[in-house]
């Protein structure tokens, strides 16, 4: 089980960040291992949000969380349905 927390997604879907490569790197090898990925539930509003303000780009914050859904992450908190309506207000309103 590895626990990824947002800085990594972030790192990951922002090729121009300094940890880019590293953060690919984690990726990687929790994939190849088949380990499951764990996120704090908070981490997917995170990263929607920080992307969306790096980027202002709505569409590049929804395909993050289009390949971070994927790799079917298990939640670790789920907060039920204010997780979405979060994630859409980060999304919208940087």
């Amino acid at each position: 089980m590895a626990v990824v927390d947002a800085s990594v997604w972030v790192s990951l879907f922002h090729t121009n960040d300094k940890f880019h490569d590293k953060a690919k790197d984690i990726i990687d090898s929790v994939v190849s291992t088949r380990e499951d990925i764990i996120i704090p539930a908070i981490a997917i509003t995170e990263v929607a949000g920080v992307i969306k303000r790096i980027t202002q780009d709505q569409e590049a914050a929804y395909r993050a969380l289009r390949d971070m859904e994927f790799l079917n992450p298990k939640i670790l908190f789920d907060f039920g349905k204010l997780e979405p309506i979060a994630t859409r207000v980060a999304i919208n309103y940087n």
